[in-house]
């Protein structure tokens, strides 16, 4: 009986503390991802608009 006492903080922390921060950190590096995916799609429509808008200011 003792012996199960003793785990019952290890438990605890596995449980009520590991696991929700382990979900938690999954969804942050997953966002963190995404969020660079975006970002270099981002620059690259940027680089494309300002290309077309130097174009549009030596036509002019």
């Amino acid at each position: 009986m003792h012996s199960i006492i003793g785990f019952l903080p290890i438990y605890f922390l596995i449980f009520y503390i590991g696991i929700p921060v382990a979900i938690v950190y999954f969804f942050y590096k997953k966002y963190e991802r995404l969020a660079k995916k975006r970002n270099i799609e981002l620059e690259k429509q940027t680089e494309a608009l300002e290309r077309i808008a130097s174009i549009m200011e030596r036509s002019t």
